[in-house]
């Protein structure tokens, strides 16, 4: 029989989602802007948005060493050390080589680490690249053709078009096509340079809803594991304090950097991740824990340590201290300060 208490667990956990990450986001940046929107005070609002980035810059960080990491390299030891009996019966790709490194205390979990923090500079880099060459072929298909002449007949209307060429034989009109070319190549770098920094930030907006939403669903797993109903309402109260910051965090900076509709699906997809991964826990406990399923659980959850803390690092944190960047730097520092601290004061008391 399904236990209330893990059914009433997840419900509670997707109206903290609901709240702390979609409402209290958006009120929160609604009021600045309608507080801070003339050109006077505009740059007091994206100074406080600048100090609430940095802020979740630091929960975002200390969640990556202090909740994901050991959550992993626990995880992985589960899987490696289980019984030599379980491990021969399975039939996982890598079997054998997870077996031969756990003998010699390979460092599974920081290799997988180093592997999804390389895989998303990787996905950048060819993110990068496919932006800037569609966008750089596409404005130079536009130049070739220029409207030059057109005429009317009737109720018909034709327009001829034709590869603009410069005119040689004038020294003067070179000169002016060479100027105008310049510009038009500074313009479309400029063009080809937003496009690539907006498809990035999109990119980092998925990778960290994917790194987080696996985080999410093994604390739902965890929650749902348990067996007694006193048991999850004590996980529940701790683990609520911790999701509480990171869903804030989270409905920050996604608020901040995309549009409406698309933080409010994204805080909605986020708010079910918890509630889906207590449904896993119930499932499983009906059906006993696997030596499988704690692999996976494992690669899954060290791979996601990785995507997050390099999402951490270099799309909140190292956006925010350029040396271009608005606001002053020793305040953003203490933001990062203050929310790294934070996050370590409720995981003390987890």
């Amino acid at each position: 029989m399904v236990s209330t208490g893990k059914l009433l667990s997840a419900g509670i956990l997707f109206v903290i989602g609901i709240i702390s990450g979609l409402v209290i986001p958006f009120l929160t940046v609604k009021c600045l802007l309608k507080s801070y929107k003339t050109a006077a005070t505009g740059s007091v609002f994206r100074h406080i948005l600048a100090i609430l980035n940095c802020f979740s810059g630091g929960v975002f960080l200390a969640t990556s060493l202090l909740a994901l990491l050991p959550n992993a390299q626990k995880q992985m030891n589960l899987a490696l050390n289980s019984p030599k009996e379980s491990m021969d019966t399975m039939s996982m790709p890598g079997m054998e080589n997870m077996k031969r490194m756990s003998t010699m205390s390979y460092p599974m979990s920081e290799l997988l680490i180093g592997f999804g923090f390389l895989l998303i500079l990787f996905i950048e880099s060819i993110a990068v690249m496919c932006h800037q060459h569609r966008h750089r072929r596409q404005h130079t298909e536009s130049l070739e053709k220029k409207p030059i002449m057109t005429t009317e007949d009737g109720c018909h209307k034709f327009a001829l078009y034709q590869a603009t060429q410069a005119d040689k034989t004038q020294n003067k009109e070179a000169m002016s096509d060479a100027s105008t070319e310049q510009i038009s190549d500074a313009h479309m770098i400029d063009e080809a340079s937003n496009v690539s920094s907006e498809g990035i930030t999109n990119l980092h907006s998925i990778v960290l809803l994917v790194a987080l939403s696996i985080h999410m669903v093994f604390d739902g797993l965890e929650l749902g594991l348990l067996q007694r109903d006193e048991d999850v309402w004590s996980v529940l109260s701790a683990l609520s304090l911790h999701k509480i910051l990171i869903y804030f965090s989270m409905g920050i900076t996604l608020c901040e950097s995309t549009s409406t509709f698309k933080f409010i699906a994204a805080m909605i997809y986020m708010s079910l991740v918890s509630p889906i991964g207590v449904g896993l826990g119930i499932i499983v406990t009906s059906n006993g824990e696997t030596v499988i399923m704690a692999t996976v659980s494992a690669v899954l959850q060290s791979i996601a340590v990785g995507t997050f803390l390099y999402v951490a690092i270099f799309e909140i944190l190292m956006k925010e201290f350029q040396p271009d960047s608005f606001g002053n730097r020793v305040v953003k520092a203490e933001a990062v300060i203050i929310g790294y601290a934070l996050l370590c004061a409720v995981m003390y008391t987890m």
